[in-house]
């Protein structure tokens, strides 16, 4: 058991490794949310340059009639090349949320909890973001981002299928 003085020294480390742990599960959902702002932002983009190759007219490129089978040629490889970088755009940040989870969830939540258990705090923060009720028992941030990603990866995928 230890002393008086090591045992507030013990305390005292709990509570600035709980401070820490707390800044970086806020920190994780900064990055998360910042992810997906720019993932939107980022496939927006790609979406319309799509559909500026599929609307472009000939002419705007100054080619000739004679050279318009190079043009199609052009716009069908654009058209089928922007989907795959869709696709793969959407599965990156969709493993890069996969990870970030399971730093929040399996790490800094964990030690939160256990820190808190150790501090002999009931029912405290960090405890609660597990246990919060969801609504409808089903909709939480995970599954809504996951079926986003998901979405997108289909929308990328029916594209590249309209394009060959």
């Amino acid at each position: 058991m230890p002393s008086g003085n090591e045992a507030r020294n013990i305390e005292q480390s709990l509570q600035t490794e709980y401070r820490e742990v707390a800044a970086f599960i806020r920190q994780f959902m900064v990055v998360r949310f910042a992810t997906l702002a720019f993932s939107i932002t980022l496939l927006a983009f790609l979406v319309g340059v799509y559909q500026y190759v599929l609307t472009m007219p000939e002419e705007q490129l100054g080619i000739q009639v004679g050279e318009g089978a190079l043009l199609r040629d052009l716009r069908t490889l654009a058209l089928q090349f922007i989907p795959l970088i869709g696709v793969l755009t959407t599965i990156a940040l969709q493993l890069l949320d996969w990870r970030i989870r399971k730093l929040y969830f399996h790490s800094c939540l964990q030690r939160g909890e256990t820190i808190e258990k150790a501090l002999g705090l009931d029912d405290a923060h960090i405890s609660r973001l597990r246990t919060t009720p969801q609504p409808l028992k089903f909709i939480t941030h995970t599954r809504v981002i996951s079926f986003f990603y998901e979405l997108l990866v289909l929308i990328w995928a029916y594209l590249y299928w309209l394009s060959i």
